[in-house]
């Protein structure tokens, strides 16, 4: 099985999404509604939630940084990935921060 690289094969606005995520700093965190507006479509959120689970499971993109408008991350299509996502939360020590 080959690895590839985040945004191969999929919708072109996908690619926006992940540039943005790529950006986000470690130990920082932003919302989907903001993702969506940097990457050029306010109001795309959801498309953002899609885009991020899309990556395979072997992205460079730091998904886990994204959360919604709670605060909280949404539940992913492959659950298996989420247990992960406390230890990365506390090695990051994640703090919302805005990215504009």
């Amino acid at each position: 099985m080959t690895s590839r690289r985040a945004g191969e094969h999929v919708n072109p606005f996908y690619h926006s999404i992940y540039k943005v995520v790529r950006h986000i700093p470690k130990g920082r965190i932003a919302t989907y509604g903001l993702v969506a507006r940097l990457a050029g479509r306010p109001g795309a959120a959801r498309t953002v939630g899609w885009a991020l689970s899309a990556l395979p499971d072997d992205s460079d993109v730091p998904w886990w940084r994204v959360l919604n408008a709670a605060g909280l991350r949404q539940r992913a299509r492959r659950p298996h990935p989420r247990r992960f996502v406390p230890q990365i939360a506390q090695v990051e020590r994640l703090a919302h921060v805005a990215i504009l």
